[in-house]
This record gives C-alpha cells, structure tokens and sequence, in this order.
C-alpha cells in the first residue's frame, strides 16, 4: 500500500471518531448597559425581571450566558 492510500484509509477511519465527541456548549453574551452604577427601584426591578426570565428559561449566569455590564457614569452622550 502506498503511502496516499494509507493516509487516506487513516482520515476516513478518524472521522467518526470525531463526529462523535461532545459538541462543547455554547455560551451567549449579553450587554448590559446603564447610565449610572447607582441602583434605583425601577431598574432593580426591570433587571431582576430579565434575569428571573433567563433562569425560567434555563439559562445560568456564568454558565450559559456571560453578561458584561457598562456604564456611562450619568453621561448619556456616552
């Protein structure tokens, strides 16, 4: 056997192997963005809707979704 041959019959006996192996998860990213990091009741509120719906829907901070939060520091023209 030649050596094409072989490499070619190691390729096609290989590609199951790799078909097969765990597809890794993949993992969402979410920008938040906030004029200030100061808290007020209406934006807690609104948040902590947003995250309780992600977790209902299975989604885990950390795990499934990375959220990267932002603030313009009260500048809105930021």
């Amino acid at each position: 056997m030649d050596r094409r041959a072989f490499l070619g019959t190691l390729g096609l006996l290989a590609a199951p192997l790799d078909a097969a192996a765990p597809q890794p998860r993949k993992v969402w990213r979410i920008g938040w963005l906030g004029i200030t990091r100061a808290s007020s009741p209406e934006l807690d509120a609104v948040g902590a809707a947003f995250f309780d719906e992600l977790r209902q829907e299975g989604f885990r901070e950390g795990r499934d979704v990375l959220v990267e939060r932002f603030f313009a520091e009260g500048v809105e023209s930021r």
